[in-house]
């Protein structure tokens, strides 16, 4: 072959070389490798599914929360979806990219429309899923909400206002009448059954008005504590006590400050065959308590005026008792410790204790306030000791002013006892003695039975016997040396015994006086 042909051969292969090649990489570039798309087919069908399960795992996540508190909301549901999805995302995007690195990777179109009806079929789903949450928590919601208005209108079935909270609600006092007498009350009911109104819980209790046959009774627990306000209440019983306390652990008269109360029982009581109690107008089995700065009157036509089976107290308040035996009986104890607090017995006893068994009760002690006793027998009668520490208390009695078996003991204070009627009774008869301490004490009255005061008493005193009788009304004076009268009182019986002492009274010279008569002169050491 000449040269001339040879390389008019050679041309025509190199070109059909470069046009084979032409032709091929025109074919890869137009239908890329079907290995290739279908790894990209299947990746995108796996995190079609997954954004599909993620979808529906948020709205299982979110059901299930939604079942376990009403707080979480549809936009928490929507938001955990769509952090799947995300996720679902970025898996199909990753391995896409690394297996079709050649930039020849268009997706047929067949494949396009497969990925796109996945898509599709993912927000479907997920939709779906909301929907599905968004009923659930509906219903759930709805659930609640019926049980909040069933438990309204439970709570509306009860007293108070409907539909208000505990401190919205106004809380009404509770209100009984007997006869014209109203009886209001925060704490409880007091139950009134024809002429008797019952008090049966603790609490305090507030009686005004008058009703002239009736009876205001305490029957309580033994633990219980029962105040009862007086507000401008008169209160009469035709057959029994105005007042009787059967049961509590302690009972107060409260008198209402500037008001009057009024208590008044029946001439005669209608008791069962056998039964003696009550027997005063006011009667308590139990601890009386009376204070307030009211006045209290007593009107006892039966026989004693107020009564403590246990402690009988007077704190405060006005009171006055009119009575046909003993004004204060307190078994276990009377005391006084303020107020002002009149008696008058018509034919016994103006205060009586009578505990005998207990040494430490049947006590009477008088710490303050104002004591005036009004008495036919003994003005203070107790199986215990007496003591004025303090306050006023004036005597006037037929018997003995002063009647103990124990011992009485001034300390503090003023007592002043106008002596007895007779000469069978003493101004103080006391089987333990009596002691002067302290305080202003002054006692008239006969000389036949009369004891000198204990010679250990701390306060030094005059004890004076004159020769014959002085007449009733005698204005007494006993005066220092220098001219100071140390006491100036007016005497209600016949006398004849002097027993004097006050912190005034020192070693040496007093007269003693009646009027302006000089009777003698006594010494002190």
């Amino acid at each position: 072959m000449n040269a001339k042909k040879q390389v008019i051969f050679i041309a025509v292969g190199v070109a059909l070389l470069v046009g084979l090649c032409v032709w091929g990489y025109t074919l890869t570039k137009d239908n890329p490798p079907q290995e290739a798309s279908v790894e990209v087919s299947e990746t995108t069908s796996e995190n079609a599914t997954a954004v599909s399960d993620g979808a529906t795992e948020a709205s299982e996540t979110t059901v299930a929360e939604t079942e376990t508190t009403d707080t979480t909301t549809e936009e928490t549901a929507l938001d955990e979806g769509q952090s799947f999805e995300k996720d679902g995302e970025k898996e199909k995007k990753s391995p896409a990219k690394e297996t079709a690195k050649p930039k020849a990777t268009k997706k047929p179109t067949a494949d396009k429309k497969d990925d796109d009806t996945k898509k599709k079929t993912s927000s479907k789903s997920k939709k779906t899923s909301k929907k599905t949450a968004s009923k659930k928590k509906n219903k759930k919601s709805s659930a609640k909400s019926s049980e909040k208005t069933d438990s309204k209108t439970d709570g509306d079935s009860g007293s108070g206002t409907a539909g208000a909270t505990p401190s919205q609600e106004t809380k009404k006092d509770f209100t009984s009448t007997l006869g014209g007498i109203t009886i209001t009350s925060a704490d409880a009911a007091c139950e009134v059954s024809g002429k008797v109104a019952t008090i049966k819980k603790a609490g305090t209790y507030t009686m005004s008005g008058s009703a002239s046959d009736g009876q205001l009774v305490v029957n309580a627990a033994k633990t219980d504590a029962i105040t009862i306000v007086c507000n401008n209440v008169t209160l009469t019983n035709s057959n029994s006590s105005a007042i009787y306390i059967k049961s509590a652990d302690q009972v107060t008269l409260q008198l209402q400050d500037g008001t009057k109360n009024t208590f008044t029982d029946g001439a005669s009581y209608a008791l069962a065959s056998g039964v003696t109690e009550p027997d005063g107008a006011i009667f308590s089995q139990e601890d009386l308590t009376i204070n307030g700065g009211g006045s209290l009157t007593v009107n006892a036509r039966y026989l004693d005026g107020i009564v403590s089976k246990n402690d009988l107290k007077v704190k405060s308040g006005t009171v006055t008792v009119n009575a046909k035996d003993d004004g204060f009986r307190g078994k276990d104890s009377i005391q006084i410790s303020g107020g002002k607090v009149v008696i008058v017995s018509e034919l016994a006893h103006g205060m009586k204790t009578t505990e005998d068994a207990d040494s430490s009760k049947g006590f009477v002690m008088i710490s303050g306030g104002d004591t005036s006793i009004d008495a036919e027998k003994d003005g203070i009668h107790a199986t215990r000791d007496i003591t004025v520490s303090g306050g006023k208390l004036y005597v006037d009695a037929k018997n003995e002013s002063i009647d103990t078996d124990g011992k009485f003991t001034i300390s503090g204070g003023t007592a002043i006892l106008d002596g007895p009627k007779s000469e069978n009774h003493a101004s103080l008869t006391c089987a333990g003695g009596y002691f002067i301490n302290g305080g202003t004490f002054l006692a008239v009255g006969s000389s036949t039975l009369i004891k000198a005061p204990a010679t250990s008493s701390k306060q030094k005193f005059i004890f004076y016997k004159h020769k014959v009788e002085l007449p009733t009304e005698s204005r007494l004076f006993i005066r220092s040396s220098a001219g100071k009268n140390l006491i100036d009182h007016t005497t209600t019986r016949k006398f004849q015994n002097v027993i004097f002492s006050s912190p005034d009274l020192k070693s040496g010279k007093y007269g003693i006086l009646i009027g302006a008569t000089h009777l003698t002169d006594v010494t002190v050491d």
